[in-house]
C-alpha cells in the first residue's frame, strides 16, 4: 500500500472543461449534467438560443452557452473563436431520419450527412486547436450503422463517423478520438421523428432486445464520461445497446 489517495470517482473531471455540441437536450443534456456532477466545467452548443436558455435553466448559471449549427462551417468557426482551452469535446449533432433513397429529395439526403458527418469535420477543423494536447474527442454515432431499419443515409453517416474517429485517432495523435454508439434511447427524438406514435414505436422495438427496455439518456451519458476519463481508450466504437446486436 502506497498510501496515495486517489481522487473521488465522482470528481473525476474536477477542474476540466468540456464542450458538448448538441448539449441542450437528450443525451447531450444528460452528459452536461454528468460532467457537472463529476466536477467539470461545461460549455454547450445548440442551434437556437431558446433551447440553450431552457437547458441553462436546468444546468445552472455557470454553464456557458453558444448558438451554433454544427452543420455550418462558418458557424463552428465563429463559435471556436469564443471557446476557452478545453479538455474534452463531445458532439451529439445529427438526427435519425427515415428515408427512401429512391424518392427522398436529394437535399434532404445531403442534410443527413451534413448534420452527422460534416458537423464532425467542422468541429475537428475549428475546435481541436482549443484542446489540450492529450485531450479527447467523442463523436456520437449509433447502432444504425449495423441496423439501418429504413434509414439508409443515417446508417451510412453513422458508419462514416465511426471510420472518421478511427482515422483521426491515428493521424491526430496524441488526441484521443472515439465513437459512442447508443441503441434505442428514450429522448425527444422519437416524438420529433414519428409524432405521437414515437413512444409506442420505441417501446415496441426495445421490448425485443435482451434488456427489454430503452436506455435512459443518463446511461448513455455515463458511457460518454468513460470515454473522456479513461486515458487509454482510443479509436473505438463503444456500443451501448442493451444487447440488441446479440439478437
Amino acid at each position: 500500500m502506497s498510501g496515495k489517495t486517489e481522487p473521488a470517482s465522482h470528481l473525476r473531471l474536477s477542474g476540466q472543461t468540456v464542450l458538448i455540441v448538441g448539449g441542450s437536450s437528450g443525451i447531450g443534456l444528460a452528459t452536461a449534467q454528468a460532467v457537472l456532477a463529476a466536477g467539470g466545467h461545461v460549455h454547450i452548443a445548440a442551434r437556437t438560443s431558446a433551447s440553450l436558455a431552457a437547458a441553462r435553466a436546468q444546468l445552472g448559471p455557470d454553464v456557458q452557452t453558444h448558438v451554433c449549427d454544427a452543420a455550418s462551417e462558418d458557424a463552428v468557426a465563429r463559435m471556436s473563436a469564443n471557446l476557452p482551452p478545453l479538455d474534452h469535446l463531445f458532439t451529439t449533432a445529427g438526427a435519425f431520419a427515415p428515408d427512401d433513397i429512391r424518392t427522398t429529395a436529394i437535399d434532404e439526403l445531403r442534410a443527413i450527412h451534413d448534420s452527422r458527418l460534416w458537423s464532425c469535420v467542422h468541429i475537428v477543423r475549428h475546435c481541436t486547436d482549443r484542446l489540450r494536447h492529450d485531450g479527447s474527442v467523442t463523436f456520437m454515432s449509433g447502432t444504425a450503422s449495423w441496423y439501418p431499419e429504413g434509414a439508409a443515409l443515417t446508417s451510412a453517416a453513422c458508419g462514416a463517423v465511426q471510420s472518421l474517429a478511427r482515422s483521426l485517432a491515428v493521424s491526430m495523435a496524441p488526441l484521443r478520438f472515439n465513437a459512442l454508439c447508443p441503441g434505442y434511447t428514450r429522448t425527444a427524438l422519437w416524438s420529433k421523428t414519428f409524432g405521437d406514435e414515437g413512444e409506442t414505436i420505441l417501446a415496441s422495438l426495445a421490448r425485443d432486445i435482451p434488456i427489454g427496455r430503452a436506455a435512459e439518456p443518463s446511461e448513455i451519458a455515463d458511457a460518454a464520461l468513460f470515454l473522456m476519463t479513461n486515458a487509454y481508450v482510443n479509436g473505438i466504437e463503444l456500443i451501448i445497446d442493451g444487447g440488441a446486436r446479440l439478437t
